[in-house]
């Protein structure tokens, strides 16, 4: 009989501010090789160009990671590839030479840990590069080749024109893994203990991880456990998680459903507080003890930059940002939505980061730093019970309790409310942006009104 899987994340993911670094796109120092065909930092973004972003540029602003609050870091990938996203990973062994060295890479990892830091990095296991050399030696010797179950070719000689094998996306430059094929499972989990190992990355975050069959992730998260039990494992998954997750296969997913509720509440207001709540309960439901492995997130490398998304209107971005910061869960700064870089969908969602300050919105910099600040410094926001209190149109409280502390977090998400009474179980309240005292009466907290597009947040006092 099948033994019953026991869901227990790392100990260290509830304390987690994740950042996401588009490596080609986050800095490129001043040291780094000289190279014709790199554009001009900050150059218009296309699939194909590079802007030379290195290793050692994300070492260089560790500074100013720390100083934005964050402490868990999630690259996109870094092994040696053809294209701008890496993707197209053609050696899982080797560090993109644009980026730097495993020496490079080495120091990161060191770095990190030193500040009390994290990293995962970017496992693309569903597809490689057309270059790869299983692939290669393919499309050489065709069915001879020891490597023909590899992938999936539908008959021989390989083809690209028209492409005559499976694809991820249908990018013929992508072709497909045979995970079900031993040997290639055997490869994949060396790859992903090899980095545990020997350059103490502290998890993955999984590629197209629904593409791949339960059965393989369950083994593959078996492999990564015995390397390191403390290890991060996160998929990517856009659609239902629930199946995925609480059975042995990943700690958390990214969390795009969430996203997507977000947004409809927040920006296209086709969800009100009610309503929103009602999807949020149940996507809260649905992910159980794994709620707090969440990669929650409003912006990512796949999609449109929050800021152009509402309009430029940065006190929504903040908005989003104060859910993301104090709902169950990883909250996931994209890189340069801190700071309120523009971008449509890809390409444009990969601009180059922005290191003039005059070139930043600061006032949503520092309030977003205040939340990471608060995050860090209220323990129920990681670890609390969630629970809704009170929803009237766009206005939306909720409550998060640990043996701590109890905090009330309200959010307006439409017009100014006026003659609130929000109920409640404590005395005296303490407003931790203002520090406002609010005192219950009756068993409710009154305000007189709401402003439009605004949040508070509450301890209990007594």
């Amino acid at each position: 009989m099948e033994t019953e899987f026991l869901f227990q994340s790392p100990s260290w993911i509830r304390d987690s501010i994740a950042y996401q670094i588009f490596p080609d796109r986050f800095f490129r120092p001043e040291t780094a090789d000289a190279r014709s065909d790199l554009d001009q930092w900050g150059g218009i973004p296309d699939r194909d160009n590079f802007f030379g972003g290195t290793l050692n540029g994300i070492i260089e602003k560790l500074d100013y990671l720390q100083e934005l609050g964050v402490n868990l870091l999630y690259l996109t990938p870094i092994f040696k590839a053809e294209t701008n996203h890496r993707y197209d990973t053609v050696n899982y062994y080797e560090i993109d030479p644009l980026l730097g060295t495993r020496e490079d890479f080495s120091k990161l990892v060191e770095a990190l840990h030193k500040r009390n830091m994290r990293i995962i990095l970017d496992g693309v296991f569903n597809h490689t590069s057309d270059r790869f050399p299983a692939f290669a030696d393919v499309c050489r010797s065709g069915q001879d080749s020891e490597f023909a179950d590899w992938y999936f070719i539908n008959n021989y000689p390989v083809t690209r024109k028209p492409v005559n094998y499976q694809t991820c996306g249908g990018c013929e430059y992508l072709p497909k893994l045979n995970t079900g094929n031993p040997d290639v499972r055997k490869e994949i989990f060396s790859i992903a203990r090899y980095w545990i190992r020997e350059f103490h990355i502290d998890g993955w975050r999984l590629d197209c991880a629904s593409k791949i069959s339960k059965d393989f992730w369950k083994e593959f998260y078996s492999e990564v456990k015995q390397e390191n039990p403390e290890a991060y494992v996160v998929a990517e998954i856009w659609r239902e998680t629930g199946p995925w997750l609480n059975c042995g296969l990943f700690d958390g997913a990214m969390n795009y459903r969430l996203r997507e509720i977000l947004l409809e509440f927040i920006i296209s207001n086709h969800l009100d507080a009610e309503d929103f709540s009602y999807e949020l309960l149940s996507l809260t439901e649905e992910h159980g003890e794994a709620v707090f492995g969440m990669l929650n997130l409003a912006g990512s490398h796949d999609v449109e930059r929050i800021m152009t998304g509402c309009e430029g209107d940065w006190n929504l971005v903040y908005l989003l940002y104060a859910l993301l910061m104090t709902l169950p869960g990883i909250p996931m700064i994209y890189y340069g939505d801190e700071i309120g870089l523009p971008g449509g969908n890809d390409p444009e969602c990969r601009r180059c980061m922005i290191w003039d300050r005059n070139g930043w919105n600061t006032a949503l910099f520092n309030r977003i730093r205040s939340l990471t600040d608060l995050r860090r410094n209220h323990p129920a926001l990681k670890t609390g019970t969630f629970k809704v209190i009170y929803t009237f149109n766009g206005l939306l409280v909720y409550e998060r309790e640990n043996s701590e502390e109890q905090i009330l977090f309200i959010l307006n998400s439409r017009k100014e409310e006026k003659n609130i009474r929000i109920p409640v179980d404590r005395i005296q309240w303490k407003d931790l942006m203002t520090q406002q005292i609010h005192n219950s009466d009756d068993g409710f907290v009154r305000f007189d009104k709401v402003s439009a597009h605004s949040i508070q947040i509450l301890s209990a006092l007594s």
